[in-house]
């Protein structure tokens, strides 16, 4: 019932949806443009084209800043007391009500945007996925990616839960996940030690490795597994700090 609510009052902001197909489009081709001056040594140009493009229609779905502002203010304002009373599993609410906002939004412009690149000249086409293989296998890790985006953002909850303050936890998360989940300079970008290094972290899991499973770069199976367990390991981690917290909840005011 609650992903219903949530999911429907997201549909209804067309609007905003329309503004941001239109950021979105403009930020992507910019993108494909740089890295198309850089050279293909890395990427070739229709691989970085389909990266890119498929960052921006799923960035609603799989950015660190696509947050419900509606619970933080409920955390710093004190009004979260009335969730927590409730006789429900809090981190299951957050958790559900974090993904219904990101994929309502991630509806209204995915679809839009990736038909209008599809139509687009050479080099700046969207590209299908070579075989039925990689589709399947990009579909299983956009949700794992999903799921694990939605776990940091419980982690991000506890944290803001216990400095009382949301722009400081905010700005450290969008900091370190723009420049290392590969959404805004692709891994194979990077130095080959620092690659190696990102490759064994849950940065890699929220945007690389399905778009790389797409571009049929990496092995599905053995990638699908090092999502699983990064999604298991931070929705303990979450579900830990947040029933931690809730036992020393103040409430500001009284």
């Amino acid at each position: 019932m609650l992903f219903k609510l949530r999911m429907n009052a997201g549909l209804q902001y067309r609007g905003a949806a329309i503004s941001g197909i239109v950021t979105q489009f403009i930020w992507g081709f910019l993108l494909i443009t740089l890295f198309q001056l850089l050279g293909q040594s890395s990427m070739t140009a229709k691989e970085i084209a389909t990266y890119f493009w498929l960052n921006q229609a799923l960035i609603a779905m799989n950015a660190v800043w696509t947050m419900d502002n509606q619970l933080f203010q409920e955390i710093e304002s004190g009004d979260v007391q009335y969730s927590v009373l409730r006789p429900q599993n809090i981190y299951l609410q957050w958790f559900v009500r974090n993904g219904a906002y990101r994929l309502s939004r991630t509806l209204l412009r995915a679809i839009p945007l990736l038909l209008i690149a599809f139509f687009l000249p050479e080099p700046y086409r969207f590209a299908l996925p070579e075989n039925s293989l990689a589709f399947f296998g990009f579909f299983f890790s956009l949700l794992f990616a999903f799921l694990t985006q939605l776990a940091i953002g419980n982690v991000m909850v506890a944290l803001v839960m216990k400095s009382k303050q949301a722009i400081g936890v905010r700005i450290l998360f969008v900091s370190l996940f723009d420049f290392l989940d590969g959404g805004n300079i692709p891994y194979l970008y990077f130095p080959v030690v620092m690659q190696t290094v990102l490759k064994t972290t849950f940065f890699y899991s929220i945007k690389s490795a399905p778009f790389f499973i797409y571009l049929g770069r990496v092995p599905i199976l053995s990638t699908l597994f090092f999502q699983a367990i990064w999604f298991g390991l931070l929705t303990g981690l979450g579900y830990w700090l947040i029933r931690k917290e809730l036992q020393k909840l103040e409430v500001y005011g009284g």
